[in-house]
């Protein structure tokens, strides 16, 4: 007979990879021991078939910036028949840049159809931004229980990297505004890469410039800009004279930089300079005669300096007299041109020949304007005036004369004589004539002038007088200096150089000398005998040092001795002078006293 049996596998059994039975049969006869049957068994082998499964993925699945963490999740599940051991997850391909992302698991062994979740990170780099995609490849194994080549399985996963390329463009300049040509402009150019991704090839370049010059040449400092990173580059420009006529300086400029895919990115920017434009002129006006006097007939030359003192060209440049004092049309400027750049001069003339009547007035005044067209806004202008007035020339001459020219005796009278004469192109008034310079010993002559208007050309004589002293005549001389003086219409009084006159004295030194003895006779030694010396001036000037000297006597006593009361004899004075002798018997024997005498005096010029 067939017997049965049934047996429900366990999972344990799967692992172990068999299932052996051992059975006996028994039996009971109907008498007797029961008896067995010999052993016998049955090996049952189960169906293995052990499998992995891996499933792979990334959040986000798409990054934008450097800096951002994806998280992956690895879905291990086993999908054979036996249970796996040793169950492990590793990277086995990675494009990202950093570090591979270090996976951890939970567990490492997985019943047939049980799952588990493993995880790892990742920080994502600019390189791999630029690159647009990160991929990563994981491979999963495990062991079979019971024996048996481990199993594997393998996924993938890609994360996106959103590239936005883009640049910005800041462009500036310093100084905001000019004023003149030959300024120098710096131009800022601030790149910025303000997409994800590094720009390489970054430069900027000008696209329009409406400056007059070369046009400015931008330098950078580097080709390549990370994402957020800012470089500033660089431009000069010098302005021109046409810049500023212009009013401002227009300059645009892009900037371009290339992503790591795809078409380059640009962006544009501008920067105005104003021209502070300030135009102005100046006029100065001058006017000179020919040099000769003050009349009818002289010419005038007006001369007009025009000027652009502002900062901008100026054209259509013309002249116009605003007012005119003379009789006659007013003169007409002629100019070199009718343009003027900024700094520049032009001398325009215009001539006038004066008439009667402009001299008769005294003056010819002459107001002009001169008028320019800057490149924008109204004409400018500036008035100058120019003033001629005569050559006024006031001049005073002065000669003077003494009459007599010798004099030859005290009291006598001179007459001064003092010609002024007007050497001016004005009349005088008010002639007068001073004495400066007088060395007589009397008061100073006054000068007496008629009055009235003097002409010139004309000439005035005035008359003074003065009596000679004996003072006079001892300095032998009269010195005489006077200056004249008189009002021109305008202006400060005129004066002659000092004039002068000299009177000569016609000096006569004399001198007199009477001698005379009392008694006239002597009888006897021992008398006294008395001289008188009687000392006359009789010459014409004062004597000094008079003195009278014995110069011969012949009497044997002692020579008398002369005394005089003083030293000095004014013309016609006299002094007596004094001496005594006692005779003595030798002069009683010799029958006579014989006795002379010699006066002196010294004149104030010459010898005594």
């Amino acid at each position: 007979m067939t017997c049965s049996a049934t047996y429900t596998v366990t999972q344990a059994d799967v692992d172990t990879g068999q299932i052996e039975n051992t059975a006996v049969a028994t039996g009971t006869p109907p008498g007797g021991a029961t008896v067995d049957s010999n052993e016998s068994t049955a090996v049952f082998t189960p169906r293995r078939t052990p499998a992995i499964s891996l499933s792979k993925s990334a959040s986000p699945s798409a990054v934008t910036a450097d800096g951002q963490q994806v998280d992956y999740t690895f879905v291990v599940t086993n999908t054979g028949n036996v249970t796996l051991a040793q169950i492990g997850v590793e990277e086995t391909a990675f494009t990202g840049s950093g570090a591979d992302p270090q996976i951890s698991c939970p567990e490492d062994a997985l019943a047939p159809g049980r799952s588990m979740t493993c995880t790892a990170s990742y920080t994502v780099t600019q390189a791999d931004i630029d690159r647009g995609t990160v991929a990563n490849t994981a491979a999963a194994s495990g062991t079979p229980s019971g024996g048996g080549p481990a199993v594997t399985a393998t996924a993938s996963d890609t994360v996106t990297a959103d590239q936005d390329p883009s640049v910005s463009l800041v462009k500036s300049a310093e100084p905001e505004s000019v004023t003149a040509a030959g300024q120098v402009l710096t131009y800022a150019h601030v790149v910025t890469n303000t997409g994800n991704v590094t720009l390489t090839g970054v430069d900027v370049t000008e696209t329009a410039f409406s400056g007059s010059g070369t046009d400015p040449e931008v330098s950078c400092p580097g080709t390549s800009l990370a994402p957020g990173q800012s470089m500033n580059c660089a431009a000069t420009y010098t302005t021109t004279q046409t810049d500023i006529n212009a009013g401002e300086i227009d300059n645009t400029a892009t900037a371009t930089g290339t992503p790591p895919t795809g078409p380059a990115v640009t962006a544009t920017d501008d920067a105005t300079v104003t021209a502070d434009q300030d135009p102005s002129v100046s006029l100065v006006k001058t006017v000179v005669g020919d040099d000769g006097p003050f009349r009818s007939g002289e010419v005038l030359t007006y001369t007009f300096l025009v000027s652009n003192t502002g900062n901008v060209s100026l054209t259509g440049m013309e002249l116009s007299d605003v007012a005119f004092s003379g009789s006659d049309p007013a003169p007409e400027g002629s100019c070199p041109d009718t343009a003027l750049a900024p700094g520049d001069s032009m001398t325009c003339t215009a001539t006038y020949t004066l008439t009667q009547a402009d001299v008769d007035s005294g003056s010819v005044t002459n107001t002009a304007r001169a008028t320019g067209t800057p490149p924008a806004g109204p004409p400018v202008a500036s008035q100058s005036s120019a003033l001629f007035t005569p050559r006024v020339n006031p001049a005073l001459a002065l000669a003077k004369t003494g009459e007599p020219v010798v004099a030859t005796a005290v009291g006598q009278l001179v007459t001064y004589t003092l010609l002024a004469t007007n050497t001016g192109n004005v009349t005088l008034t008010d002639v007068d004539v001073a004495e400066t310079a007088f060395s007589g010993s009397g008061a100073r002559p006054q000068a007496v002038c008629p009055t009235g208007p003097l002409a010139p050309g004309a000439s005035v004589a005035c008359t003074a007088t003065y009596v000679v002293s004996q003072a006079d005549f001892n300095a032998g001389r009269v010195t005489n200096t006077a200056v004249a003086t008189a009002d021109p219409p305008t202006g400060p009084s005129v004066t002659t150089p000092p004039a002068g006159a000299t009177v000569t004295m016609e000096q006569t030194p004399a001198l007199t000398l009477a001698k005379s003895a009392e008694p006239e006779a002597v009888t006897a030694a021992g008398q006294q005998v008395d001289y008188t010396y009687v000392v006359t001036n009789t010459g014409n000037v004062t004597l000094t040092a008079v003195d009278v000297t014995e110069t011969a006597f012949s009497g044997s006593g002692t020579v008398p001795e002369v005394s005089c009361p003083g030293t000095s004899l004014a013309p016609g004075q006299s002094m007596n002078c004094a001496a005594t002798y006692t005779t003595t018997q030798a002069d009683i024997n010799a029958g006579a006293v014989t006795n002379g005498a010699a006066a002196t005096g010294t004149p104030p010029a010459g010898p005594p």
